[in-house]
């Protein structure tokens, strides 16, 4: 991680902490809730009111997520595609399972399995951490047995990889960030919204002689492959879903 990296991952996890100070205090006093100001990071601070949408939460999980790509793993994407074919399997092996419990009238512990299938998802992108067991009191499959987990990421941002045509680390990183901006003309043009997405990929290692340009082509090329992708349903890929009970330490 170069020093620039970890400068900028101090200064987020010192506005996070301040900011959770505040919290804390406005409860107790039963005031509005503050929202993060600024950081003293120029890149950061100019996105801030740009998110979608915008607000204390909102800018909490940006900078949870800038904090993590800041600190990724610079093989992410191969590290991703190296266990891919293995948890593709683990899974498949997973929903068989769950299934012969089925008929075997075993649901509760076919709903664990099924569970245990989703979480699974996950295991390209880092570690998955069991850490509870939720026992429903009915028979419904939806509240029946589930397992809650926690995740460690370190490769997290390979969740953006394109299904199809070229994959670049790079790439993988402006689809991460631009998840939290709107994906709106008034954004990119009157806003100018490339440049905003390209300082922040800057600071999270896009290097590039033009990086506005790059970060335009990289999403309008996501736009047209999502257009042709349209039919077919797909798992949300959202980083910040995978960020859920994460943030700075």
């Amino acid at each position: 991680m170069s020093e620039e990296a970890e400068n900028t991952r101090t200064a987020i996890d010192k506005a996070i902490n301040n900011w959770n100070d505040r919290r804390l205090a406005a409860a107790g006093l039963q005031e509005a809730l503050p929202d993060i100001e600024r950081v003293g990071i120029p890149a950061i601070d100019a996105a801030l009111p740009h998110l979608k949408p915008n607000g204390d939460f909102a800018r909490y999980t940006f900078l949870c997520g800038l904090y993590y790509i800041l600190g990724e793993r610079p093989d992410a994407l191969e590290a991703s595609e190296r266990r891919k074919k293995a948890a593709s399997e683990a899974i498949n092996h997973i929903h068989k399972a769950a299934a012969l419990l089925d008929i075997a009238d075993n649901p509760m512990l076919a709903t664990l399995l099924y569970s245990i299938g989703e979480h699974a998802n996950a295991a390209q992108y880092g570690q998955v951490q069991p850490m509870s067991i939720y026992a429903g009191n009915t028979r419904t499959r939806q509240v029946g047995v589930l397992l809650n987990a926690r995740y460690t990421l370190d490769a997290g941002t390979a969740a953006f990889a394109g299904q199809r045509g070229g994959k670049a680390r790079d790439a993988n990183i402006v689809k991460a960030i631009a998840q939290y901006f709107p994906d709106s003309q008034g954004f990119f043009s009157r806003q100018d919204g490339y440049s905003i997405i390209a300082n922040l990929a800057v600071l999270c290692g896009l290097k590039t002689k033009n990086p506005a340009v790059y970060v335009r082509s990289v999403l309008e090329s996501n736009k047209w492959r999502t257009k042709e992708e349209a039919p077919n349903p797909r798992r949300d890929n959202s980083i910040a879903a995978l960020f859920t009970g994460n943030k700075p330490t």
